[in-house]
């Protein structure tokens, strides 16, 4: 499983350009910002299904194969989709980085780099949230 999620990469398009995804609207800039969502959940995401990927954005699973059918054609056509692909995808890849850096530095803090499980009687020591983090393998 990646670092980030749907809501994440959601969340991330949609504070950079300033809209709502979520909205009923048809405006093109949105449609289009939504194909980009589409786009790069379905390669980010390969193992979700078109209609959890549409439901997130409150849309069906058509909408999605509407959007992705379409993605090439629009970029063909629209330099600007094209550049505004690039810059959103390129966001999203160095938040993930951000992301795995710190998660790396995390593991390396709390010495948990490696760990699979640890003995129980040796758990009673460990605050409650890192018993829970530790204990998942069981």
């Amino acid at each position: 499983m990646g670092i980030l999620t749907k809501t994440d990469v959601k969340q991330i398009i949609e504070t950079a350009h300033n809209v709502d995804l979520s909205d009923k609207s048809r405006k093109r800039h949105i449609v289009y910002l939504r194909f980009i969502y589409f786009k790069i959940c379905r390669e980010m995401f390969p193992g979700a299904s078109l209609d959890s990927i549409g439901k997130s954005v409150n849309r069906n699973h058509a909408t999605v194969i509407h959007a992705l059918r379409n993605f090439d054609y629009v970029c063909i056509a629209d330099a600007d989709f094209v550049a505004n692909y690039n810059k959103t995808k390129k966001m999203i890849e160095d938040e993930k980085n951000k992301l795995q850096i710190i998660l790396e530095n995390s593991k390396k803090v709390y010495g948990i780099l490696n760990v699979k499980k640890i003995h129980p009687h040796l758990l009673r020591y460990a605050k409650k949230p890192l018993r829970k983090i530790l204990n998942k393998g069981r």
